[in-house]
């Protein structure tokens, strides 16, 4: 039997360690979990960084297009601001530049991580939506927009936004932005990922359709009320609505999950007040519109409402994006000390274990060797030994034995001793009597001769 052939301590230490592999199971699927939260986090991070350029992007791609509209439409030759409107377009298509470039530089921090990869956008059927590719679509708008019709150029900016678009889905999707499990950021994540980008897209759109209704200078058909009515709706229910709800309830749970964020509230409710009165403005104005038999607003007047309005959205994406990072980082802070509470506390038990083991071994081999020693002093012929174990224990016991059996072995040889003396004694007497009994028997000779 191999356990047989171990020494007590080693079996001491087997016990322990047989005991601690269980613990040091669960603590490795422990730490396992805490790992996947952090990495799951820190996913949702850079997803919200890849998106940064992506808003900027999408509001620009807007306003770009609205400009173009401007100036490849019949009606632009009838406006006085002809030039200001090329110092725009050449303005908003550095910026388009600038966030493209902005873009490539998170692309090549996170592509991997957030799929944007060749076979990652085939899987979701999303090869379009290749930073590469938006920058060759973007390249081909801009270098082209000169000979472009009105319609080609609507077409093309479509085809750009809905690249954007699609690439702010894909990074909520591989980021696990869309998956986020407490409400707090999860309804941050549901304006940043998809209530703003909405809003800000469908700004776009009336942008540059309000703003050409109201240049032909006559009252709105029918057909171009209905649909103001359907934006004026969607723009209220779908996007205010949403992101003023999404909002409020993250700034509700927020106490509920890793402690109150200092800054969450401070930060967004002045963007969300803003944003509210500005697409108040809107919305009002475009019900106005609706009901007015003639044009109420120039189009300088829409466009100044509706660019403002998409201001405040931009400005509500950016605090609610950086308070979305304060959350996740907070987040990532609270398992990142959960795991080194984890790991301290097995450190701190294995301490412990080793110590237990080390003072319980001593209190059982230092015993057994005295009792050995003791033993191995007696088979040498040394009666005079003694095991010094004071213990109320077995050691203690079987010391009290090896102690017994060296007086019992003491008492034997005396007792031996004492009747050897007394044998010899004896034999001295019968010694003295078989010489008297000589001596008679030669006198009885003698007188018988």
């Amino acid at each position: 039997d191999p356990l047989s052939a171990l020494r007590i301590s080693h079996k001491l230490l087997l016990i322990s360690v047989s005991l601690l592999l269980p613990i040091a199971v669960l603590l490795y699927f422990t730490v396992q979990g805490i790992n996947y939260d952090i990495r799951f986090a820190e996913l949702e991070v850079a997803g919200n960084e890849y998106q940064r350029p992506l808003m900027l992007l999408l509001d620009h791609a807007s306003r770009h297009q609205s400009l173009a509209h401007r100036q490849l439409s019949s009606s632009a030759a009838a406006e006085s601001s002809t030039d200001d409107v090329e110092d725009a377009l050449s303005d908003e298509s550095a910026k388009i530049t600038m966030s493209v470039q902005s873009l490539l530089a998170a692309q090549q921090t996170h592509a991997t991580d957030l799929q944007f990869t060749e076979s990652g956008l085939s899987k979701r059927q999303r090869t379009h939506a290749h930073p590469d590719r938006l920058l060759a679509d973007w390249t081909q708008l801009r270098d082209g927009l000169s000979t472009m019709k009105v319609s080609a150029s609507d077409r093309a900016h479509r085809q750009l936004l809905d690249t954007i678009r699609a690439m702010i889905s894909h990074s909520g999707d591989t980021s696990n932005l869309i998956l986020d499990p407490d409400l707090d950021s999860y309804y941050l994540m549901d304006v940043t990922l998809l209530g703003l980008p909405q809003t800000l897209d469908r700004l776009g759109q009336l942008r540059s359709q309000g703003r050409e209704w109201l240049a032909a200078g006559s009252a709105l058909s029918e057909v171009q009320k209905r649909q103001l009515a359907v934006q004026e709706s969607l723009l209220k229910e779908s996007d205010v609505d949403r992101v003023v709800g999404s909002v409020r309830t993250a700034l509700n749970e927020d106490a509920n999950f890793y402690g109150v964020s200092a800054t969450l509230r401070s930060s967004v409710e002045p963007s969300l007040d803003r944003y509210v009165s500005a697409n108040r403005k809107l919305l009002a104005a475009m019900r106005t519109e609706i009901s007015a038999e003639q044009p109420v607003l120039s189009p300088d007047e829409w466009q100044t409402l509706v660019d403002d309005a998409a201001e405040a959205g931009r400005s509500l994406w950016a605090a609610a994006a950086t308070e979305l990072d304060v959350l996740l980082n907070h987040r990532m802070d609270v398992f990142r000390a959960s795991r080194r509470n984890s790991l301290l506390l097995l450190t701190l038990a294995l301490a412990i274990s080793a110590t237990l083991i080390f003072v319980v071994s001593s209190s059982i081999t230092t015993p057994v060797t005295q009792c050995v020693e003791s033993l191995r002093t007696l088979a040498a012929k040394n009666l005079d030994v003694r095991a010094d174990v004071t213990s109320n224990g077995e050691m203690g016991q079987i010391a009290l034995a090896v102690n017994q059996v060296a007086d019992g072995m003491r008492g034997a040889i005396r007792s031996i001793r004492e009747h050897a003396a007394q044998l010899h004694q004896g034999a001295e007497r019968q010694m003295e009597a078989s010489h008297q009994l000589s001596a008679s028997a030669e006198e009885t000779s003698t007188q018988a001769n």
